[in-house]
């Protein structure tokens, strides 16, 4: 029975894992479509993958915290994770598709100016989540990040 479930997380993972390979290009191909229909508005790059990210990433941050708070089982924050990381790959291919758009002549000093907001970002929310954790409780916390 072990082996059974054990078997069952495993394929569970690699579903996981080809359904987030395959959100890049997913979201890389809506974004496109978009930039075809409408090419004189750079920003129809984002409509698809902003509607996308804003339905996955709470979903996402909402399971993934509560899972953890009531150590479920390690499927329950794996899939939190997942639906986290499908909702960013799809709004970053939008995102860096606008940047080409607007700034063709330094895109990837635009690309990198983005990259580094979100790791100042990501280093400023990880100082914060100690003591919303430490307050809240981690299902609480990564609700209120859900809701804002």
């Amino acid at each position: 029975l072990l082996l059974l479930l054990l078997l069952l997380l495993l394929l569970l993972l690699l579903l996981l894992l080809l359904l987030l390979v395959a959100a890049s290009p997913m979201g890389c191909n809506a974004s496109d479509d978009k930039e075809a229909k409408y090419p004189q508005v750079p920003e129809s790059f984002l409509t698809g993958n902003v509607q996308c990210a804003m339905l996955l990433m709470p979903i996402g941050l909402v399971i993934y915290g509560w899972t953890l708070a009531y150590s479920t089982h390690i499927a329950g924050p794996v899939i939190g994770h997942f639906l986290i990381g499908a909702a960013a790959a799809a709004y970053l291919t939008g995102m860096f598709g606008y940047l080409w758009t607007i700034k063709q002549q330094s895109t990837s000093a635009a690309a990198g100016a983005v990259q580094a907001a979100m790791l100042f970002a990501a280093a400023a929310i990880s100082y914060i989540s100690v003591y919303g954790v430490r307050r809240m409780g981690i299902g609480g916390y990564f609700t209120l990040l859900a809701g804002i």
